[in-house]
């Protein structure tokens, strides 16, 4: 049987925006408070395993989130990272940016996750939603 990857079987409920190529998504199990993550489409492991268009447009979407994210926030402090290979922490074997806000009281610890997963509150998927319907 065939492992299903979250990442191309995506819920619509975490979908914030797509494009031809890539998906920006919220985090259902976020590192901080406010986690999104934005993916090729087409399943791929690795950032070298894209083709050039997929490439140009994942990291154009993944730019117009955080300039999404500075308009709304006022230019929150971001973190933006990627691991590439389960040796270096990717824990999802599909190729994908995380895009995380930074808060001084120490929401976010990087980049391992301490702890069980705890999945994103509902009022949160929903906070975070409106910020990108438009």
């Amino acid at each position: 049987m065939e492992k299903i990857c979250v990442f191309c079987e995506i819920f619509d409920k975490l979908l914030l925006k797509e494009t031809v190529y890539s998906r920006v998504i919220i985090n259902y199990c976020p590192l901080g408070k406010f986690a999104l993550l934005v993916t090729p489409k087409r399943h791929v492991s690795l950032i070298t395993d894209l083709k050039k268009e997929e490439l140009i447009d994942l990291v154009l979407l993944y730019q117009e989130t955080i300039m999404t994210i500075n308009e709304k926030f006022e230019i929150p402090p971001i973190f933006g990272w990627f691991n590439q290979g389960q040796e270096a922490g990717q824990t999802i074997d599909h190729f994908h940016f995380h895009i995380a806000l930074y808060e001084k009281n120490g929401n976010l610890k990087l980049p391992e996750r301490i702890g069980e997963k705890t999945p994103i509150s509902e009022d949160l998927l929903i906070n975070i939603k409106k910020i990108f319907a438009q």
